[in-house]
């Protein structure tokens, strides 16, 4: 399962956002901005937040595997919890060291 949670402030970023468009199962787009991208154990990493939570100073983050196949970009669901949590802090940590609200 990916890991979603509200992380705090919004870090900064650069003006140049990767913005990524998923389609619910309601039909409906959503637009998420990547934060960063990273590796760990030989695998590729995105984590996303959605677009409309930059206005608002606090994100939910979005931890994703990624990579591209046949010239299309991917993201597949972390389905191992433990996982999930190690790339959710891997994530935190690499955005600036924000916390999880308790």
């Amino acid at each position: 399962m990916t890991r979603k949670d509200h992380v705090g402030d919004v870090p900064n970023i650069d003006a140049d956002l990767d913005i990524i468009t998923f389609e619910n199962e309601l039909g409906e787009t959503i637009d998420f901005v990547q934060l960063i991208a990273f590796s760990l154990e030989g695998s590729e990493y995105a984590a996303l937040t959605p677009a409309e939570e930059l206005d608002k100073g606090e994100f939910e983050l979005f931890v994703f595997h990624t990579g591209v196949e046949n010239g299309s970009r991917f993201f597949t669901p972390i389905e191992d919890e433990d996982l999930a949590q190690r790339l959710f802090d891997v994530a935190v940590q690499l955005l600036g060291g924000a916390e999880e609200d308790a």
